[in-house]
């Protein structure tokens, strides 16, 4: 992969496709985007197989992020229907990694547009990253603390379940 080439990536049921907007193809390799250039339709997804693949890649736009700020009440933020709604045009797997570049100008410029893409650049982009990185590490929990906590919500509604007992006269 050239160095100094944008990439788009998507990933369908698993598989990813990547393009330099001529050609297409599954990715494998993950090692060959150590640190180039990538537009993304949910970099969050990206970013954690860069973590567990060891690499840092560089997601330079997110289509879906940048869709869910434009239009937070959205229920679909699927790569077809954004080319659908942004470019009028109707895509499969394959050409939409081959337009996502054409996709993220569009969307860039509607951010820019809406006053948006600082929004989108210094919130919610590094943000995306950071959830991989907790993602992929997870939390941890104070085991004891929970199970005596369950424990007393337990005696706690086995009291208000006696109580409401007692108002009705008898158990139901």
């Amino acid at each position: 992969f050239a160095a100094d080439k944008t990439f788009s990536i998507i990933e369908d049921n698993g598989v990813y496709l990547i393009s330099d907007g001529k050609t297409v193809c599954r990715l494998s390799d993950f090692s060959n985007l150590d640190g180039k250039k990538v537009i993304a339709h949910g970099s969050k997804k990206l970013y954690l197989k860069a973590i567990e693949e060891n690499i840092t890649v560089n997601i330079v736009f997110d289509t879906l992020l940048a869709a869910y700020i434009l239009n937070p009440s959205e229920t679909n933020y699927s790569a077809d229907r954004l080319f659908a709604e942004f470019l009028s045009e109707n895509r499969n797997s394959a050409g939409v990694v081959l337009g996502l570049q054409k996709l993220a100008d569009k969307m860039k410029a509607k951010l820019e547009e809406n006053g948006e893409m600082s929004v989108f650049s210094e919130i919610e982009m590094p943000l995306s990253s950071v959830l991989a990185e907790m993602e992929h590490i997870g939390f941890k929990a104070d085991r004891n603390f929970i199970e005596e906590f369950g424990k007393s919500i337990d005696s706690e509604i086995s009291a208000a379940e006696e109580e409401i007992y007692r108002f009705a006269g008898k158990e139901f």
